[in-house]
């Protein structure tokens, strides 16, 4: 995998930039929805986010990673809500879906999906590689509208159809390619 995983929520304290094929740059950012972190230091992560996202022409798109097993917290979907209202797609990946019965999955994703509608619910799980294309499908479709200079009505609200290569709380960001510099206080590869 690209990073190193923990089975504590809320290791990633800043924002750690991969690069991906000098195609695109994926951004971890910390997961302060559910994280085993003081209510002040998940407050510095918000607004941290926040500048963040505010500040980024090169985003494409943001990831929100969610357990499946107990659906986003109320701040993961103010984010979504946020990232809505400027224009910025977003989907929610569901983590964690080997962990629950196919009619128990069904269930919560759907569940899932009407709270965070209009954003789209990928449930996946790192451990058996249930929809890891989906996510790679969003990523592309993201990056393809960003690079195309597009916004709003033309962000991924929905998966398309092709292929592409191969969890915690996590929020990850997608940046074009042509993002050079990483901003103030990035951390992680080549930093």
């Amino acid at each position: 995998g690209l990073a190193r995983t923990s089975r504590t929520p809320g290791c990633t304290r800043g924002l750690l930039f991969y690069d991906v094929d000098d195609w695109m740059t994926l951004v971890d950012l910390p997961g302060y929805g559910y994280a085993s972190r003081s209510h002040t230091e998940r407050e510095g992560w918000k607004k941290l986010i926040e500048h963040y996202l505010s500040t980024r022409q090169e985003l494409a798109g943001v990831l929100i990673l969610v357990d499946v097993r107990r659906g986003p917290e109320e701040e993961e979907s103010a984010l979504a809500e946020y990232l809505e209202s400027v224009g910025l797609p977003c989907a929610f990946v569901l983590t964690k879906a080997d962990k629950l019965k196919r009619s128990q999955l069904a269930r919560q994703s759907a569940a899932i999906a009407k709270v965070v509608a209009p954003a789209i619910v990928m449930p996946t799980s790192s451990q058996d590689g249930t929809g890891i294309d989906v996510v790679w499908r969003w990523i592309r479709a993201a990056v393809e509208t960003e690079a195309r200079g597009e916004h709003d009505d033309d962000a991924p609200h929905e998966v398309p159809d092709d292929d592409a290569p191969d969890e915690g709380s996590h929020d990850a960001a997608v940046e074009t390619a042509a993002a050079g510099d990483h901003g103030p206080g990035a951390t992680g590869p080549g930093k």
